[in-house]
């Protein structure tokens, strides 16, 4: 429509109107771009409010619950005396400066819940425009909207802006220094714009210790200039010294931080060496991961595993050195053979991968001999491991057979090193992951070609490193909540697979020079005679078209919408209560939240100064009660207790432990005023934590419950 009212403007003006027709094709132009940005900025304003609406409703309506006691301990004492420091004498620093944000929150709108959440749903409502900004800078405006608008309806993101912890405010500082990582070190060059990212990468570490890989993104700018400019001299200061700076101030950060946590353990420790004389040296922890399959078979068997060693290791170097190659393809296809050998299949996917890279070719590298050997090799040594897990009995003891198998696959061959990331987001969003999937290779295809697009390589090496660092190394951080603060990279994949899936056949069919190959030009051609118009089939070649695709991204985005990410999902969150019944909440998993708060309420309104508190979650109640007099725990819970005065203690708030039931009596029976019990049936069931006659005893005292919390599990016992 634009085009013919150009051409008939055209027209008007006659012979003599070239300038005239010149003047009418910019001011079109700039009336389509100036229209095309409106609908962004609009898209992009419906977006932030929805996100708000979802982040900031009914912020305040349930009490504090998992770790938000600990932010609720360190910002009391930041308001009373400027220090976080809990009763235990723990200073507690995680989260670094957000603590005092979330304190002066709590100044200007009274200590509660909502004044704690509020600095995190800031940032939460924050992150959706920098999702956007991200999106556009690394491909265009349509992938930014569609990354911010999955990230405004994320329940994850949701989830953990309404938390009064500092993870939202680190996922905004994370990928804010990515975004100017590709502005001021990849597009151009800008000593001041370099600072900047320097200096938000140390606001990413100071507020969660998965900030380190910051450390080495200094190097992805360089990394995408290709080899030629690696051996730059010039080229290596920003990175070496922007590099640096962050792994010395993490190191720094967390020492300093382990330091002032492990305070009441590190007095503690102190006096039992004073008392004994000495204390015995720990045997140093390796930063390694374990690899049960390995461990077994090197135990019972050595020499089959040099057999197997041999055979995958000695065959890839015969393929690799028997015709000419460059030498990094060959040490690439003999790692890959290597991790297949040592049973670590992580690592051996991403031996293929880089080997596909190497080629330089796009997705037609997978084509090749060399990347059929190296997928063949993978499958082999998996076979092999299965094979000889079930004939030696590798696994553990409580699997035999095909069992056995089955778990050296899924917890061994696939979880050592743990890469989360390979399978965490499709254990999570297994839907979503299918167009996730596709924006991989689509990301693959364009990076790993020659001429590259730097948009896709920085995209992968961004979302890859931290994932893949915290499975070469044994670090706490394998939960999945570790790999939410990187949702924002996964949803410009998922947005690159919904946008660009066609780009999959096209890319597949490129010869090595880049041209369409003779057989997928002929299936192509094929797939087009089936369309070719006859007398019953006149418009079918314009109606596939048209309508071929539509459907196909149609379905693409109902595998997105219609579970993982599905819009109803942040709106029951939003709304959720203690209890979160109902048929939606069941249909998506959505389960309720404990309440600590009005049992601890009851018991603060109606027990006496000479009164007894005994508790199955000390920190949670001490963040409602100021005072919690003793802890029901398990002593399996030691690595969140410090022996003192002759019993074992909470480590954040002192709490005396109760590890049996003949301690419990004695502390129910003890001579002084009311004793309060405050227990849920959901602990009790946690078997590993708490002791099965401390349980019987409990639940046998179910006459002498006063209250029941909202969440219809945790209750007050009343024991006069």
């Amino acid at each position: 429509m634009e085009n013919s009212a150009v051409r008939a403007d055209a027209e008007a003006v006659g012979a003599g109107g070239d300038a005239r027709f010149d003047d009418v094709v910019l001011e079109r132009s700039v009336e389509s771009r100036t229209q095309r940005a409106a609908w962004t900025w609009a898209t992009l304003a419906a977006l932030i409010a929805v996100g708000a609406y979802l982040r900031l409703v009914y912020l305040g309506r349930l009490g504090i619950h998992w770790d938000e006691d600990l932010s609720a301990l360190a910002v009391k004492a930041i308001l009373a005396n400027g220090v976080p420091e809990l009763p235990s004498g723990m200073i507690y620093l995680r989260g670094g400066p957000f603590l005092y944000a979330m304190a002066a929150s709590a100044q200007l709108l009274g200590f509660g819940e909502l004044a704690l959440r509020l600095p995190a749903a800031l940032f939460g409502i924050a992150t959706i425009p920098l999702a956007f900004a991200l999106g556009k800078a690394l491909f265009s405006e349509r992938v930014g909207l569609v990354a911010a608008a999955l990230l405004t309806i994320s329940v994850w993101d949701v989830e953990l802006a309404r938390y009064a912890r500092m993870y939202a405010p680190f996922i905004f500082f994370y990928m804010a220094t990515l975004l100017c990582l590709w502005r001021y070190r990849v597009q151009r060059e800008s000593l001041g714009g370099g600072m900047l990212c320097v200096a938000l990468a140390l606001i990413a570490v100071s507020l969660h210790e998965l900030g380190y890989s910051l450390a080495p993104a200094m190097f992805f700018p360089l990394i995408l200039r290709g080899p030629k400019e690696w051996l730059s001299p010039r080229r290596l200061v920003f990175p070496l010294c922007a590099a640096a700076v962050v792994a010395v101030f993490f190191f720094a950060w967390s020492r300093l931080i382990e330091h002032l946590m492990t305070l009441p353990l590190a007095e503690a420790e102190q006096a039992l060496a004073a008392r004994d004389g000495g204390a015995e040296a720990s045997a140093p922890a390796s930063a390694l991961p374990h690899v049960p399959l390995l461990a077994n078979l090197l135990g019972r068997s050595p020499a089959v595993f040099a057999v197997l060693a041999a055979a995958l290791i000695g065959g890839a170097a015969l393929f690799a050195f028997r015709r000419p190659r460059p030498m990094l393809e060959r040490l690439a296809l003999i790692g890959t053979a290597a991790a297949g050998a040592f049973g670590v299949l992580n690592v051996a996917l991403l031996g293929v991968v880089a080997t596909a890279w190497l080629k330089r070719r796009g997705l037609p590298a997978f084509r090749t001999p060399e990347l059929k050997f190296a997928l063949g090799v993978t499958a082999a040594s998996v076979c092999a491991w299965l094979l000889l897990t079930v004939l030696l009995g590798l696994a553990e003891p409580a699997f035999a057979g095909l069992a056995a198998a089955k778990a050296a696959l899924r917890w061994s061959l696939l979880n050592f090193p743990h890469f989360f990331a390979f399978w965490g987001y499709p254990n999570q969003w297994p839907m979503a992951s299918v167009p996730a999937a596709i924006g991989a290779l689509v990301a693959f295809d364009r990076a790993s070609r020659r001429p590259s697009q730097a948009g896709s390589g920085f995209l992968l090496l961004a979302l890859a490193t931290p994932l893949i660092l915290n499975g070469v190394f044994a670090t706490r951080y394998e939960l999945f909540r570790y790999d939410v603060p990187f949702d924002t990279l996964y949803f410009c994949l998922i947005s690159l697979g919904l946008l660009h899936w066609r780009e999959i056949g096209r890319a597949w069919g490129r010869s090595q020079g880049g041209r369409v190959d003779g057989r997928a030009a002929e299936a192509h051609a094929g797939a087009d005679n089936r369309f070719a118009p006859t007398a019953g089939n006149r418009f079918a070649p314009a109606a596939a078209k048209r309508f071929a695709p539509a459907a196909v991204g149609a379905l693409l985005a109902l595998l997105v919408l219609a579970f993982d990410l599905n819009p109803v999902r942040p709106v029951l969150v939003a709304y959720g209560d203690y209890r979160n019944e109902g048929a939606l909440y069941g249909l998506f998993g959505l389960g309720g939240y404990p309440d600590y708060k009005t049992p601890a309420l009851y018991v603060a309104e109606h027990r006496a100064p000479e009164d007894r508190v005994i508790v199955l979650d000390s920190r949670e109640m001490y963040a409602y009660l100021g005072r919690v007099d003793y802890w029901v725990m398990s002593s399996q819970y030691e690595t969140q207790t410090y022996p003192s005065e002759g019993s074992l203690r909470d480590l954040y708030v002192s709490t005396p432990l109760i590890r049996s039931a003949s301690e419990l009596e004695q502390a129910l029976a003890a001579p002084g005023g009311t004793k309060w019990l405050i227990a849920s049936d959901a602990m009790l069931a946690e078997t590993r934590v708490i002791d099965d006659d401390v349980k019987g005893l409990i639940r046998s005292a179910a006459a002498r419950v006063v209250y029941v919390g909202r969440d219809g599990d945790t209750k007050v016992y009343r024991f006069p």
